[in-house]
């Protein structure tokens, strides 16, 4: 049997067809259909976006409060939960 990239086998008819071969996720074990190199569910790999989007957001954060801090201005809540610096 001819194998091709991206899960594909040469058919009887001389086409290509999808192989059937499921993968299974790397962090909770499910099973996915995939393309080479997919290693976690579509739930999975969002979830480490999700991580790595509110760890760069937190970061942004403290650098900005340690600039406004560093001129001298405080940071105030508002009434509404807001924050402000002045």
């Amino acid at each position: 049997m001819l194998r091709y990239s991206r899960g594909l086998k040469a058919s009887a008819s001389g086409g290509l067809e999808r192989e059937d071969e499921m993968k299974m996720c790397q962090e909770c074990g499910d099973e996915i259909d995939g393309l080479d190199g997919d290693n976690l569910c579509r739930e999975c790999d969002d979830a480490a976006a999700d991580g790595k989007r509110r760890a760069r957001a937190r970061q942004m954060r403290k650098e900005r409060h340690d600039i406004l801090t560093s001129l001298g201005l405080t940071r105030v809540r508002g009434a509404l939960g807001g924050v402000y610096y002045e």
